[in-house]
């Protein structure tokens, strides 16, 4: 499978993790007025102390208590009425087309045209950009620029099945085969290759008992017909290819995300990036640690992540076209198919709650989900939890945060991984801005 590698290296901070805090109040209103002493931050369940705090008010001025600014984020001048006016807004919108299908591009292109004058209200500029590298607007107020390069956007389908896959397993099921060995995933995806695949009779498979029976009655012994255990083969390398192409998909989202990140870093003012996808597949701890290294990388520059599922509401039920295959379980199917978008709906949800982003979904008015997230919470507190003691193995560390108000929401990253010793990953370039 093709990987371009035109050297980027995402970094991680291996003294320190930034958590970026957003508070809201029972009626969903920012709160702004918390102090270092307000929060606790809790490792894996222990208390950790705070080697830093930092509130950003994005209206108006930052306070910095015992940490420094982040790089990139300057002070804004102000505008005089000889001078133009320093642009104090800047949106990335990144189509993940890595990963939407034709019709939630289309769906989610209307969306982004009603939200335009949201994004570019005041000094404010946009992007256009897309997680291939085929499509990138450059940052500017012209909205025709803009609309043409929403119009342009169309699916990669470079990591994703082109319908001719046999058996038919997405990503959950695969784990479910190559890495867990689940008897039932590898027992559906048998059938199917055994029927649909490479059809063969009861007669072929040298038993007069059905096709189910056989299966079922083969597991135990690992499907002893040679013919179950040649589907069984080709199953595994099936499952493995699938998670394979959706593993390099992922990472090369990841490495896209990162580096618009990176350049966002340099540009003053609001720095936010909203992220229009389906899902992400997280099927490895090594992808696991890559999501967390990205979230370090804009956590540090300050850049927030807000997620827009495009999926809308996504049925995860039985559905007219399950219901007519008769080669595989409908409930099963249903049920894979729930826990597929239970997991690709975590990775990027992580991605929004670790950088102080929101994440929408669940709603079929896009429209409202981006001027939503236009409108981000005036303070963002960004705490700094210092990696002294913490064992440099790699494992994952889930982290708590809460403050002393009752009825606060918080909003925070979820945990992160601690540095090991390869703490930096090569990563393609997209992006000129």
């Amino acid at each position: 499978m093709p990987e371009t590698d035109t050297g980027l290296t995402l970094h991680l901070n291996v003294n320190a993790v930034l958590v970026p805090v957003a508070v809201r109040d029972k009626r969903g209103e920012s709160v702004d007025d918390l102090k270092k002493k307000d929060f606790e931050v809790f490792d894996d369940g222990k208390l950790r102390p705070l080697s830093g705090f930092l509130v950003e008010k994005h209206a108006a001025s930052r306070e910095i208590e015992n940490g420094a600014e982040r790089p990139g984020a300057a002070r804004l001048a102000k505008a005089t009425p000889q001078t133009m006016a320093i642009p104090d807004r800047f949106t990335v919108f990144v189509f993940d087309d890595l990963h939407l299908t034709p019709g939630q591009i289309s769906y989610a292109q209307k969306a982004v045209m009603k939200t335009l004058n949201v994004a570019l209200r005041g000094s404010g500029l946009a992007a256009i950009v897309t997680t291939s590298g085929k499509i990138n607007s450059g940052l500017t107020s012209n909205r025709a620029i803009l609309t043409n390069a929403i119009l342009a956007v169309r699916p990669d389908f470079l990591y994703r099945s082109n319908g001719s896959d046999c058996p038919k397993i997405d990503s959950y099921q695969a784990d479910l085969i190559v890495n867990k060995h689940d008897p039932t995933a590898i027992a559906d995806a048998v059938k199917q290759d055994l029927t649909v695949c490479n059809p063969v009779s009861n007669a072929d498979l040298g038993s007069p008992r059905s096709m189910d029976a056989t299966l079922n009655g083969s597991m135990s012994a690992n499907y002893q017909d040679p013919i179950a255990k040649a589907a069984e083969i080709r199953v595994e390398s099936t499952a493995q290819f699938v998670l394979q192409r959706a593993t390099q998909g992922l990472l090369n989202t990841y490495a896209a995300i990162g580096n618009f990140v990176s350049k966002m870093a340099k540009l003053p003012g609001r720095r936010s990036m909203i992220l229009i996808s389906p899902g992400l597949p997280l099927v490895e701890a090594d992808e696991k640690e890559a999501e967390s290294r990205l979230i370090n990388l804009a956590d540090q520059f300050g850049v927030t992540i807000n997620v827009l599922n495009a999926s809308g509401v996504n049925p995860i039920g039985l559905q007219a076209d399950d219901k007519s295959n008769v080669t595989r379980n409908p409930v099963l199917l249903a049920e894979y198919r729930k826990m597929l978008t239970q997991t690709e709906n975590n990775a990027i949800w992580d991605l929004a709650d670790g950088t102080g982003g929101r994440f929408f979904h669940d709603n079929n008015d896009l429209a409202a989900g981006f001027s939503e997230m236009l409108r981000a919470p005036k303070t963002v507190y960004l705490l700094e939890l210092t990696l002294n003691g913490i064992k440099r193995n790699g494992a994952w560390h889930r982290l708590t945060v809460k403050t002393d108000r009752a009825g606060d929401q918080v909003q925070a990253r979820r945990g992160y991984f601690a540095p090991s010793k390869h703490v930096e990953r090569k990563a393609g370039k997209n992006g000129r801005f």
